[in-house]
C-alpha cells in the first residue's frame, strides 16, 4: 500500500481531494493533515511516500514544507497544488522530485504523476541497472547550479561551446520566433531556465564522453539526431496545447534522451559497435540486442545519470520509458508522448536500412491509451514539413 498524506487547512477541500481519489482505495493509505506541523509530527510516527498539499497554510506554505521535508527524505514525492501554478516552477527547479499542479487539476492526473513517479523510483533501483552502472569508469559529474545564469557560462571553461550549441539550438526550435535574430546575452535572459539548464548540461555530458569515444562521425549523429528530437518533440507539444512547463520539459528530454547510448559507448565501444552492427545487417531494433549485451538499455542508464544530475522527475521518466512508453504506469498526452513520437519519427527519417526497425519502435498501442491515435497523420505530415 501507498501511504499518501494530503495538506490542506481547509477540511471541505481535503474531503473533496479524498473524495476524487476514490479510485485508489485499494491501493493507496489516505491521512491527513492541516497545517506544517501537523505534517511533522506524522512524519515522525509513520512512513509516508507522498505529499499532496496546497500552497497556503496557516503555518507555512506549501514549497516550505516540501522543501524542509525533502532534507531528510530524497525519494518523498512532493505535490503543490496551487492557483497560477506556472509561478511555481522554481520549487522543482531546487528539488526535482517535486511536481506542481493546478489546484483544481483532475484527479486522474494527480494519480498518474504519483503512479509514474512511484514505478520510476522502482526502476532506478533496479539491480541488473545497478550492475551495469557499476562497471562504468568515464562518467561526467557536471557541476551545474540549480539556475543557470549568463554571468557562469561566460566563465564557464566550455564557454565558446556552449555558445554555439545554445545558438543552434535556438536557429532550430525557435524558428519563428524573436529568439532566432537574439544575441546570445538576450537569448540566455530570454529562454526558459528549464530548457537552459538542460542544453548546457548537454553540452558539457557530450564533451566530457566525446573525448572517450573515438568516432566524429558517430558522436556528430547523436548530437544531431538529439537535437532533431527536442526540436520536434517541442512542435508536438505546442500542436497539442499542452502547458509550457510540459512543453519545457518535452525539450529537453528529447535533448537528452540518448544520453545513456553515449555512456555505453564511451565504456564499452567494442561491445557496442557489435550491437549496432548486427541490428543494422538483421533490420532490427537494436534495443533487445542491446538489453541481451548489457542487461538493461541505454534508457534505464541514461534516466538514472539524469536523476543523479538533478533534472526534474518527469524529464527522467521520459527518458526513462522513451523506447517502450507501454512500461510506463499511464497513458497521458505529455512529456513521454511527444518524446516518443518525435524519437520514432526522427529514427525513421534516417536511411532506409533502418525504417523499418524504426517504424515498430513506434507504440502506437500506448499512442491509443493516451486517445490520441487520430493526431498521429497530423503529427507525421508537420514532422515531412520540417525534415
Amino acid at each position: 500500500m501507498l501511504n499518501v498524506l494530503l495538506v490542506n487547512k481547509n477540511q471541505e477541500d481535503l474531503a473533496q481531494l479524498e473524495r476524487s481519489l476514490f479510485p485508489m482505495r485499494g491501493q493507496w493509505t489516505l491521512s491527513h493533515a492541516h497545517t506544517g506541523r501537523d505534517v511533522l509530527k506524522k512524519m515522525s510516527n509513520e512512513t509516508v511516500d507522498a505529499i499532496i498539499t496546497s500552497y497556503g497554510l496557516s503555518d507555512t506554505n506549501g514549497i516550505v514544507l516540501l522543501e524542509e521535508i525533502a532534507k531528510d527524505q530524497e525519494d518523498l514525492i512532493g505535490i503543490l497544488r496551487a492557483d497560477c501554478y506556472e509561478n511555481f516552477n522554481d520549487l522543482t527547479r531546487k528539488n526535482p522530485r517535486h511536481v506542481v499542479f493546478d489546484r483544481v487539476c483532475e484527479a486522474k492526473s494527480l494519480i498518474n504523476i504519483i503512479e509514474l513517479l512511484v514505478d520510476l523510483r522502482k526502476l532506478l533501483k533496479n539491480e541488473k541497472l545497478v550492475s551495469v552502472l557499476s562497471e562504468l569508469t568515464h562518467v561526467p559529474t557536471p557541476d551545474l547550479d540549480e539556475e543557470v545564469c549568463l554571468a557562469d557560462l561566460l566563465v564557464h571553461p566550455l564557454a565558446e561551446k556552449i555558445k554555439q550549441d545554445i545558438l543552434e539550438f535556438t536557429c532550430s526550435v525557435y524558428q519563428a520566433s524573436s529568439l532566432k535574430k537574439a544575441t546570445f546575452e538576450q537569448t540566455v535572459h530570454l529562454m526558459e531556465p528549464t530548457v537552459l539548464r538542460g542544453l548546457v548540461l548537454r553540452t558539457v555530458v557530450y564533451d566530457f564522453l566525446s573525448h572517450h569515444i573515438d568516432d566524429a562521425a558517430f558522436l556528430q549523429k547523436e548530437f544531431s539526431h538529439s537535437l532533431a528530437v527536442g526540436t520536434f518533440a517541442r512542435r508536438l507539444a505546442l500542436e497539442e496545447n499542452m502547458p509550457r512547463s510540459i512543453m519545457n520539459e518535452a525539450i529537453v528530454a528529447g535533448l537528452l534522451h540518448n544520453v545513456g547510448n553515449l555512456l555505453l559507448a564511451a565504456n564499452h565501444w567494442g561491445t557496442y559497435q557489435k550491437v549496432m552492427s548486427r541490428a543494422k545487417a538483421e533490420n532490427v531494433s537494436y534495443v533487445p540486442l542491446q538489453e541481451k549485451a548489457f542487461g538493461v538499455s541505454h534508457a534505464e542508464i541514461g534516466a538514472y545519470f539524469l536523476s543523479q544530475w538533478g533534472m526534474k522527475d518527469t524529464i527522467v521518466a521520459a527518458t526513462a520509458y522513451h523506447l517502450n512508453p507501454t512500461l510506463s504506469p499511464c497513458a497521458d498526452v505529455g512529456a513521454l508522448l511527444a518524446v516518443h513520437v518525435a524519437n520514432a519519427l526522427v529514427m525513421a527519417s534516417h536511411e532506409k536500412a533502418e525504417k523499418y526497425a524504426a517504424l515498430f519502435m513506434l507504440n502506437r498501442q500506448y499512442i491509443k491509451a493516451a486517445g490520441v491515435s487520430s493526431r498521429m497523420p497530423i503529427w507525421e505530415q508537420m514532422f515531412t514539413q520540417i525534415v
